[in-house]
């Protein structure tokens, strides 16, 4: 489950389970503010309406069609990471990891990646008008689950990445700047209609049977051999499948847990939990380089028994304090400190304390700094538990 504001009362829930489904929900936080206790507020309380779906709700019909074709998502495929996000189709903005106070921009699209348990990374735009969501770009199918995933957007060189950490182990670097750039170039295509040339257009998912979709598929020679839920329109300049730049090592075991802390300048810090119990930090730094985007690994600094079992929880309170979580019921707190030696940056993490969590099988965790040495630490599990912390 992940979070995305939509506006200041409003905020996008998306939710993924079993047969690779993805759901999208608005819920309004107006009536927030009139409830005393959390645990009295229930579902019918709050203004909850379903926004899109992904595998989408087909009719009795479409039902028919599809049952004579080959399953296009496995039964067993789940989706196992989730992130929400604005993407840009121009120059990245300060607010572009915002929320848009007001109406949303021409050039912003709420957009959404999910990672699966077969390797495959699908990115979405939702459509919240016509209640649809639109595939962007898919990976081909990796070797291990895809476990996190998070966001990244860097002010300096205006790129937008998407950093996955796998059952494998390892870190991968997504770039999603050129897609978003085929998202404008969609937009300015359509506005054509029926002007557009065969090779105006990007590869896009039909999701109504309207005749002038009809007699375009039929004007390029498309067959109808799918339901028509699950055409694709496809031309000569359709964009590219979704490619990693680059991936680095994070664990000998699988990664469970992944926090992102933007630096600027290029510089992103990152840090991972393992099933082992080890805590992982490394800095990657972005140029462009001819207009493509190359991603290095400065230093990487590893706690190796972190803790006792799997950490299932980290996050970045500030760009030097972190904190983390494990089955254990263990809380930690890390202080992360850089030096340079010779002109080669060399990093260094230490605990500076712990606590033991009245939440048993704790799986997610979220930390955010609160006054100049206040932290505040939020965890999931069998309940939920706010502990406040001081950071040295």
């Amino acid at each position: 489950v992940c979070s995305l504001p939509l506006s200041d009362s409003t905020h996008l829930i998306v939710s993924g389970g079993g047969r690779a489904q993805v759901k999208c929900t608005s819920i309004s936080l107006c009536n927030l503010a009139h409830s005393s206790q959390a645990e009295a507020l229930a579902a019918e309380r709050l203004n909850v309406s379903p926004l899109a779906e992904f595998p989408p709700v087909l009719s009795q019909k479409e039902s028919r069609l599809r049952r004579k074709q080959p399953p296009s998502v496995a039964p067993e495929s789940r989706v196992m990471s989730l992130a929400a996000f604005y993407g840009q189709t121009h120059s990245v903005s300060s607010s572009a990891s915002a929320a848009p106070h007001g109406d949303e921009s021409e050039d912003r699209h709420c957009c959404i990646a999910a990672g699966y348990s077969d390797g495959l990374l699908r990115l979405f735009k939702l459509d919240a008008q016509r209640k649809r969501m639109v595939v962007l770009a898919e990976s081909e199918h990796q070797q291990h689950s895809i476990q996190s995933l998070n966001h990244v957007v860097d002010m300096t060189t205006g790129a937008q990445i998407l950093i996955s950490g796998c059952t494998g182990g390892k870190l991968t670097v997504w770039d999603c700047s050129k897609i978003f750039s085929s998202v404008r170039t969609e937009g300015e295509c359509s506005s054509q209609a029926s002007g557009a040339s065969p090779n105006d257009g990007v590869e896009r998912r039909v999701s109504d049977t309207s005749q002038c979709k009809l007699d375009l598929l039929k004007s390029r020679g498309e067959h109808l051999s799918q339901p028509l839920s699950e055409v694709c329109i496809k031309t000569a300049d359709a964009s590219l499948p979704m490619c990693p730049v680059s991936s680095f090592s994070g664990h000998p075991s699988a990664i469970a847990s992944q926090s992102v802390w933007s630096m600027g300048g290029g510089a992103v810090l990152v840090a991972t939990g393992g099933d082992g119990g080890s805590l992982s930090c490394s800095k990657l730094q972005m140029s462009i380089v001819d207009g493509c985007l190359h991603v290095q690994q400065a230093w990487r600094v590893v706690a190796e028994f972190a803790h006792s079992s799997s950490v299932t929880g980290v996050s970045f309170s500030s760009v030097s304090t972190l904190c983390t979580s494990s089955c254990d019921q263990q809380v930690k707190m890390w202080k992360l400190t850089t030096s340079s030696d010779q002109g080669a940056e060399t990093a260094e993490i230490l605990e500076t304390g712990k606590m033991m969590s009245s939440i048993s099988d704790c799986h997610s965790l979220a930390s955010w700094q609160c006054g100049e040495k206040q932290a505040v630490t939020a965890l999931a599990g069998a309940g939920i538990q706010l502990i406040h912390s001081t950071m040295d």
